[in-house]
């Protein structure tokens, strides 16, 4: 499971910084992004906040837990950010993935909760 997990976490980080475009087929009808406190249902939704960060990112994952749920697999991630070539910002991630029935060993993003790792 964590292979599997790592696996994922490693494409869709290259897919964030390479060709955002690419990450739609991971959304699903009734998939849900929570992105800063604002909630975006749908891939047509998610897809016009995640392509409206600004384009020239670099993620660099520093922990990952797994868990196994009870139809999927849940994953948490801690990284750095940087946008334009800045200070990377701390951040944190937690994907819900559950499985696609017709497709043996993929799985859809059910629910992705992103949050920068600030203190206010």
């Amino acid at each position: 499971m964590d292979a599997y997990a790592s696996s994922f976490v490693t494409q869709y980080y290259a897919m964030m910084d390479t060709n955002r475009d690419m990450l739609r087929g991971l959304y699903r009808q009734g998939s849900m992004l929570s992105f800063e406190g604002q909630q975006f249902m749908h891939p047509d939704s998610i897809m016009g906040k995640l392509t409206a960060i600004p384009k020239n990112t670099k993620h660099k994952i520093t922990r990952m837990d797994v868990q196994a749920t009870s139809s999927g697999v849940l994953i948490f991630v801690l990284g750095l950010l940087s946008i334009d070539d800045d200070n990377p910002l701390p951040y944190s991630e937690a994907f819900h993935l559950q499985p696609i029935p017709e497709q043996q060993g993929a799985a859809y993003i059910l629910n992705d909760v992103f949050r920068f790792a600030l203190s206010t």
